[in-house]
């Protein structure tokens, strides 16, 4: 089992030393819009220019790309539905979301429930059919919309979607425990996340490949 893991450091960090698990190298990615455009990019169908890397990508992209075609399907977690949009010679780049990285002007563009969905069934096409975990970030800000809209809107949106929702986890273990704040997890949650989304990731798995 070999999975693409693309996402922000609450996939990445956990999933970092568990075999099979394939970090997307550009990480942090928080974006359905990023997603798709790092998938292009591992697909080589995405083309960043070289003025535009340190904006694109959160971290550099110095090791050799593994072809699409060794990922057997994949964990993504979504964790925001706010893009930072350049464009550029008639084509959209979307920037990571450190504004700092940011030396060209953006607009910011918010994804609507309705067109998350369908983002989300063009990645499910480009798998074709493979296995994907959908990961929502941990909801302990209840004010803020755009967590809310990634689990709870789109649960009921793309009932075939499987999704891991890490909020079950800060609701067991306790935020105090689980949550460093509301971005990061603890060092001692780590294995507690690791666990739970290996064991979802595998049943996922095995149900589609018998």
């Amino acid at each position: 089992m070999n999975m693409l893991v693309i996402g922000s450091c609450r996939v990445a960090s956990p999933l970092a030393t568990v075999e099979g698990m394939n970090i997307y190298p550009g990480n942090s990615v928080y974006t359905v819009r990023e997603i798709i455009q790092a998938i292009d990019y591992i697909k080589g169908t995405f083309v960043v220019p070289k003025h535009l890397k340190k904006s694109v990508f959160h971290h550099e992209v110095k090791e050799q790309l593994k072809p699409f075609s060794f990922y057997d399907g994949a964990i993504i977690e979504i964790g925001s539905t706010r893009d930072y949009v350049y464009k550029e010679d008639e084509k959209e780049y979307v920037f990571c979301y450190d504004k700092a990285k940011h030396d060209f002007p953006t607009t910011i563009k918010y994804t609507s429930p309705e067109n998350l969905i369908a983002l989300i069934a063009r990645i499910k096409k480009i798998f074709r059919g493979k296995p994907i975990v959908f990961v929502s970030r941990p909801l302990i800000r209840l004010n803020c919309n755009y967590y809310v809209i990634n689990y709870a809107i789109i649960k009921n949106l793309c009932p075939k979607c499987v999704f891991f929702d890490p909020t079950l986890l800060v609701t067991q273990f306790g935020s105090s425990f689980m949550m460093k704040d509301p971005n990061h997890y603890n060092l001692e949650a780590l294995d507690v996340v690791k666990e739970a989304l290996v064991l979802k990731t595998k049943k996922v798995f095995g149900e589609i490949n018998g």
